[in-house]
């Protein structure tokens, strides 16, 4: 099972998508991202919005846009 910290946004919405950050290099990834199958759970760490990501200086991937 994924085991992960989740950093949530005080302005997030309930019903906001997850995002997927590596934590190597921090990469954002979207849920369902193919290329999320190469990032091990041990290093997975779980956004529930983009503004939570990029405050804590995660990029988005350009594999899955």
């Amino acid at each position: 099972p994924l085991v992960a910290r989740v950093l949530m946004s005080s302005n997030a919405a309930p019903e906001s998508a997850f995002l997927v950050g590596d934590t190597r290099n921090k990469t954002l990834y979207p849920v369902g991202c193919p290329a999320l199958k190469a990032v091990p759970e041990n290093k997975r760490i779980i956004f529930n919005s983009k503004e939570a990501a990029e405050k804590a200086g995660y990029k988005r991937t350009t594999t899955c846009l």
